[in-house]
Parts: C-alpha cells; structure tokens; sequence
C-alpha cells in the first residue's frame, strides 16, 4: 500500500513541485494552501506523514502542529521552512511535536531519505 503524505504549502508552485517529487517516488500526495485546509483533509483522511511551511495565511504552522498532535499525536511532522530559525523558535517546534526542521534550501535525496524513514516510522510500531 502507498503511503500517504499531506504537504501543507502556501507556494502553490514548491507545493506541486513537492507534490510531483513524491509521487515520483510513488508517495500518493494531497496538497492543502494553509494549515486550516490541512487540518480539514487530516479529519477526511489519514496521512503517514505531513511536511508543513511555518509561514501561512489563515493558519500557520505551529498552530496546524499543535492542532495535529491533538487529532493524531503519532503521525510525524517535518517543518519546511524558508526562514531562519533560533534555537529557542526550534525548541518551541519540537515542543508541540514537530519531528524535524529543515530549510527549503535541503538537497532532494536528504529531503527523500527523511520522508521515507519518518513515513515508515508507525510500521515499526
């Protein structure tokens, strides 16, 4: 079976982009705009894993993170994000349940490597 990935992305160009990658990798991929769409596809569907911009309208991603840990506490998380973050802005992710952050800027095979062992993280469960 597939596994299902959520890629929340107010960029609609690096969410398709995003979206192909996956599917390329055979990943079936739903996109939402902002973490409030996001959370309205989490509760219509389950997902092995949700990559997640900080940055958004309607609903940022901290906000989509703590509200998902809520709704699903063991589906992992990673923040794709363009901006820099302090230590204490990725401690405060980490706390409400963010599983890795990563700068826009990661190389693809990183970025593929990650998504794959996170998304197979619950089979081992």
């Amino acid at each position: 079976m597939k596994k299902r990935l959520l890629v929340v992305e107010d960029t609609p160009v690096l969410a398709e982009n995003m979206a192909d990658l996956f599917r390329m990798e055979g990943y079936e991929v739903d996109i939402s705009e902002n973490g409030f769409e996001g959370l309205q596809r989490l509760k219509e569907s389950k997902y092995d894993l949700i990559i997640t911009d900080l940055i958004m309208p309607v609903m940022d991603g901290e906000t989509l993170v703590s509200e998902i840990r809520i709704m699903t506490p063991t589906v992992p998380v990673i923040v794709l994000t363009a901006r820099h973050l302090d230590v204490v802005l990725q401690d405060a992710l980490r706390a409400v349940g963010v599983d890795l952050i990563l700068n826009k800027t990661v190389e693809i095979d990183l970025l593929l490597d990650y998504v794959s062992k996170l998304a197979g993280r619950n089979d081992e469960r």
